[in-house]
């Protein structure tokens, strides 16, 4: 007698395993970026500085931080620009003659040091 089986053995299909080891590759790369992009903003977090806003007082112009602290005293006629809140440099023009059209400015730091001055 001939003995046949009822049934086919399956194959295996490749395409689907290969799927599912892609799909798990996926996941743990994305969760191991999650933590990471966490904790690196936590650390961050610690050691960046605070972020500096222009003041207005008694018709002056200064510079304080996120807490409130003030950086630099407002003593300038003229507004402080600030070209990035999260670094300590700050352009400050001085001695304005509006007849002339004339004046003068300086890059400060957050110890109102002059870093850059422009004759």
């Amino acid at each position: 007698m001939n003995q046949q089986k009822r049934y086919e053995e399956p194959k295996l299909n490749l395409k689907k395993v290969f799927a599912v080891i892609l799909a798990f590759i996926v996941i743990i790369m994305s969760i191991i970026l999650m933590t990471g992009t966490l904790t690196k903003d936590k650390e961050q977090g610690k050691i960046t500085s605070a972020d500096y806003f222009v003041s207005f007082k008694d018709n002056k112009w200064g510079v304080i931080d996120s807490d409130g602290n003030t950086i630099i005293d407002p003593s300038y006629e003229e507004m402080i620009t600030i070209p990035n809140s999260k670094k300590d440099v700050f352009l400050c023009i001085y001695d304005v003659n509006y007849q002339t059209g004339e004046y003068k400015t300086k890059a400060l730091n957050s110890k109102n040091e002059e870093i850059l001055t422009r004759i």
